[in-house]
């Protein structure tokens, strides 16, 4: 049994496995959210990153408290003004 929040995407194109069975697993799971990328197939495509990195980022940070997300955005803006001057 999953006890954790859990965020389950699917491709509404997916060849291998069909959108119903993305769903049926979300349904098994108490509190999951779906998420049904139109267009995607089963594998993830390089146009699909950033929905993709935005929806669990989502997810986790819907996941933590205020004070939580507030410190880890000062890391990620740190990072990015670190990471940005190495060029």
């Amino acid at each position: 049994t999953i006890s954790a929040p859990t965020l389950v995407l699917h491709g509404s194109e997916d060849p291998l496995v069909s959108p119903a069975h993305g769903m049926h697993t979300a349904e098994q799971i108490e509190g999951s959210r779906f998420v049904l990328l139109d267009g995607m197939g089963h594998n993830l495509p390089d146009e699909f990153h950033d929905q993709i990195v935005g929806l669990m980022s989502e997810h986790i940070y819907s996941q933590i408290g205020d004070q939580q997300l507030h410190q880890q955005q000062q890391k990620h803006a740190y990072y990015d003004e670190m990471t940005s001057n190495d060029h």
